[in-house]
């Protein structure tokens, strides 16, 4: 996907129990690279042991940054973020992820996510 406006944000939430972050929305599959029959595609992704997120407002992440995201989902290779957190929880899995919405940036370390795609949330 690429571009921001692939990406509509509905719903997040965060459980401290289980440092799993859930995100729900929908995609334009329009601009996906392998376009969908359907144009809005309902989503949910499930982020699982996140150490550390961040929520910023698309402009104001842009204002901040002087590169931009190869798609609207992508892994941070090297990330001087990943390299500078500590704690006992921090393990070799964590990655750093970037995920552009239309109007949202997440930003968030985590080990593991799960995809899917077609499923309707409330």
């Amino acid at each position: 996907m690429n571009g921001r406006d692939a990406i509509y944000l509905d719903n997040i939430t965060f459980s401290n129990r289980t440092n799993h972050l859930h995100l729900s929305g929908k995609i334009n599959s329009n601009l996906c690279s392998s376009p969908m029959t359907e144009k809005w595609v309902p989503y949910e992704l499930k982020f699982e042991w996140v150490i550390a997120y961040k929520i910023t407002e698309l402009d104001t992440w842009e204002s901040q940054k002087n590169w931009y995201n190869i798609s609207s989902l992508d892994l941070i290779e090297n990330s001087d973020w990943l390299k500078s957190l500590g704690g006992k929880k921090k393990s070799p899995e964590h990655k750093h992820i970037i995920m552009l919405t239309y109007d949202d940036v997440i930003e968030l370390v985590c080990k593991n996510y799960q995809v899917k795609l077609g499923v309707s949330h409330a």
